[in-house]
């Protein structure tokens, strides 16, 4: 359940529709926020934090920005391999 912005910056599936939408994920998503539109805002928050420069401030501390881009580098190499 993705009840603040934090579950969506950890969720794998939201994290490669952010970076590289497809179809499928777009699809999955909207049908998601239909059925929780009252999750739009944070997923929102989070898909700002996910494109943000590397110097906006979001809201993290520099540990936690740093485990998320370890996550999200994780993440796209390996669903590339």
């Amino acid at each position: 359940m993705f009840a603040q912005v934090i579950d969506f910056l950890k969720d794998d599936a939201f994290i490669h529709h952010v970076l590289e939408r497809t179809p499928e994920s777009s699809s999955h998503w909207e049908n998601y926020f239909v059925l929780h539109p009252e999750h739009t805002a944070y997923a929102e928050e989070a898909r700002a934090v996910l494109q943000a420069p590397a110097d906006v401030a979001c809201g993290l501390s520099a540990d936690e920005s740093l485990d998320l881009k370890k996550r999200i580098l994780y993440t796209l190499i390996a669903k590339s391999v």
